[in-house]
């Protein structure tokens, strides 16, 4: 709570410097999703603040932006072979549909599952068609292609504002009042 007063005497003092610190209480905690690490964010957000290290409140706030919409698209593009992941079994028997008179799902089921024995016994099955790992991956992509290509909206608009926020930082104080 200190820091933080501290951090709001410093911004209504057009002369002083902001510490890291300052800044950090600040922004408060960073905006995490589920799974994803405080520690691992910090880093990344270090790495953004270290070549510019800004010294007043407004530099902050783009340099923070920038390190924001950066760990956006790094999310985001860890999301596309997730969503792709989890069809997997769903492309398969959809692919096996075509070809198989039996249960498809249960093979589908099994070519991905963790019993060794079921998992081999349908591994052949689906050989025996000549379906490849990559006709079941490109089946899941198609699958999942309005998610992706939502996504992928999301991945551009993050670059697109990350691009003017650089140049933004890029440019001389004098240039930006």
């Amino acid at each position: 709570m200190a820091e933080i007063q501290k951090a709001n005497e410093v911004l209504m003092s057009a002369n002083q410097e902001l510490t890291v610190d300052q800044v950090k209480a600040l922004l408060g905690p960073p905006p995490l999703m589920l799974g994803e690490s405080e520690e691992e964010y910090m880093k990344w957000w270090t790495a953004f603040v270290e070549p510019d290290r800004p010294k007043r409140f407004f530099a902050w706030v783009e340099v923070n932006e920038l390190a924001h919409k950066e760990w956006e698209q790094k999310r985001l593009r860890q999301y596309r072979p997730a969503l792709v992941n989890r069809s997997l079994i769903t492309a398969l028997n959809s692919i096996l549909l075509r070809f198989y008179d039996g249960v498809s799902i249960k093979i589908a089921k099994d070519y991905f599952g963790n019993d060794a024995t079921a998992q081999r016994e349908a591994r052949e099955i689906v050989a025996s068609y000549g379906i490849t790992e990559d006709q079941i991956v490109a089946e899941a992509i198609v699958h999942r292609g309005d998610d992706i290509l939502i996504l992928d909206r999301m991945d551009s608009n993050r670059a697109n504002a990350s691009r003017l926020l650089r140049r933004a930082i890029d440019r001389p104080a004098e240039a930006r009042r």
